[in-house]
């Protein structure tokens, strides 16, 4: 929370002291989430003119590392279900390339087949 210097009437020093949060590791994180077995390893490549849209998306979804390659950004990223994935990832349309997992390459397939019948109607 901020203060407004100019608004504070009075200030007195106490003998209280606090002690800052101890927060988890990364590691200690994941062993109390989802077991090393639940995650998937998923590498996918975005065009560089989407990535100022991804803002803190990448982290929601397990982001663990980013290579910078001439057009395209390489993210990994470490996540339990696939098809949540997929979902999130059709959003961005052509400007992803899945290397891998192959079973979320065919996620991909199925979920744009699906949109594309229901409305080509």
């Amino acid at each position: 929370r901020d203060f407004r210097v100019d608004r504070i009437r009075s200030l007195q020093l106490l003998d209280e002291l606090y002690e800052k949060r101890k927060r988890q590791s990364l590691d200690d994180y994941l062993k109390g989430t989802a077991s090393p077995k639940d995650l998937q390893k998923v590498i996918i490549r975005f065009d560089n003119s989407i990535l100022r849209f991804l803002h803190e998306q990448k982290y929601y979804f397990g982001l663990v590392e980013e290579k910078q390659l001439s057009k395209q950004m390489e993210m990994t990223f470490f996540y339990p279900s696939l098809d949540s994935f997929a979902r999130w990832l059709i959003m961005w349309e052509d400007k992803t390339q899945v290397i891998a997992p192959s079973g979320l390459k065919k996620l991909m397939k199925q979920l744009s087949k699906t949109v594309y019948e229901h409305y080509k109607k």
